[in-house]
């Protein structure tokens, strides 16, 4: 069964599963959150009663259909092993993830133009002046100091402004893993926990995740064997350390979609998909390297002209610092759009399928 919903909005018209009854939906065509109308018990007697002539919408294209709001762990997730990861990945109507319509290298390099098509300038212009304006709050919190209210006060903007940036990019990567060419509306309404604090502790918690077995393994080391460890230790801890960084994309695609369920983040599972698709995360990876080493490169080349002798007019100063936060946030829509690619293209080598 199939709900038709229509957007008060744009009046796109498009079907929810029954399983999304009574819940929250954002429309993906114009990012309006609407109710998806439950079900209805006409008699009183828990059984729901279907009309035969019931309309169902089937004209209406499957890559329209409503995705929950604000709990990425609603979307089901099915483990597929062997034969049937092949088999259960293949798009079927009306799922919600529509098929790919280009080739993987196709929507990646679609990907580094996309802060400059449709609503791409907006966002852009809207994350450098987050950006911007957390740097002027670390200026001020420099000259307060890190204790009183006002340093407090300060902290905390800082906080919610990198909160609400992640909150963004977690939602870039799981909107290009459905499909979408555009970037998701930017927006506060599902509140400050849900739309920054939660987001933000994601993100961390996925640095914590793929580093953590590294951490814990340099603790016991320095436990048993003292400070400091051994080249082998170092070895084996720096190891461990870079297999986490290159799990962190597949880490991250997971948390965008589902948020920190261990289910999910399940280290057997990303090692096992890594592994089905290894030459296309080797590839994703890559880009991601591009992505972010444009952004880093920006980074340490103002530096070093801000090392040189000489005053620097604040005019120029500050057009530098703008530029270099519109370079760093289009290097991380990229790649948090890469990351959803990912997904998009070779979800059938996946060990569970989020449809």
């Amino acid at each position: 069964m199939a709900i038709p919903l229509s957007c008060p909005s744009c009046s796109a018209q498009f079907n929810a599963p029954d399983a999304l009854a009574g819940r929250k939906a954002r429309c993906k065509r114009c990012g309006t959150i609407l109710e998806i109308p439950a079900l209805a018990d006409e008699d009183g007697d828990g059984l729901i009663r279907l009309a035969d002539d019931e309309p169902l919408g089937r004209e209406v294209a499957p890559y329209v259909t409503a995705q929950p709001v604000g709990a990425p762990p609603a979307m089901p997730m099915r483990m597929a092993t062997g034969d049937n990861a092949l088999a259960e990945a293949n798009y079927r109507p009306g799922d919600v993830i529509a098929p790919p319509r280009r080739r993987f290298w196709q929507d990646a390099t679609l990907s580094f133009l996309t802060p400059a098509r449709a609503n791409g300038p907006l966002i852009l212009l809207l994350l450098v002046t987050l950006v911007m304006v957390k740097a002027f709050l670390s200026f001020i919190s420099s000259m307060i100091g890190f204790l009183g209210i006002a340093a407090m006060s300060v902290w905390l903007g800082q906080i919610i402004i990198v909160g609400w940036i992640w909150a963004y990019y977690l939602n870039v990567t799981a909107s290009a893993a459905m499909g979408e060419d555009r970037l998701p509306p930017m927006s506060v309404e599902d509140g400050m926990v849900e739309g920054v604090f939660r987001p933000l502790v994601r993100f961390v918690g996925s640095l914590l995740w793929v580093l953590g077995p590294a951490a814990l393994l340099a603790i016991c080391m320095t436990a048993t064997a003292g400070w400091p460890l051994s080249r082998g230790a170092l070895i084996g801890v720096g190891g461990l350390a870079l297999l986490g960084l290159f799990m962190w994309p597949m880490t991250l695609l997971t948390v965008s979609m589902y948020g920190l369920s261990v289910s999910a983040l399940r280290y057997d599972l990303q090692l096992v998909t890594i592994a089905r698709a290894l030459p296309q995360y080797l590839l994703t990876c890559g880009l991601l390297l591009l992505a972010v080493g444009v952004g880093w490169v920006s980074q340490v080349g103002v530096n070093l002209w801000m090392g040189l002798g000489g005053a620097k007019p604040l005019g120029l100063v500050f057009s530098v610092s703008v530029f270099v936060a519109a370079v760093e946030c289009w290097a991380a829509l990229v790649a948090m759009r890469i990351i959803g690619l990912f997904y998009h293209h070779y979800k059938r080598h996946f060990a569970w399928i989020a449809e």
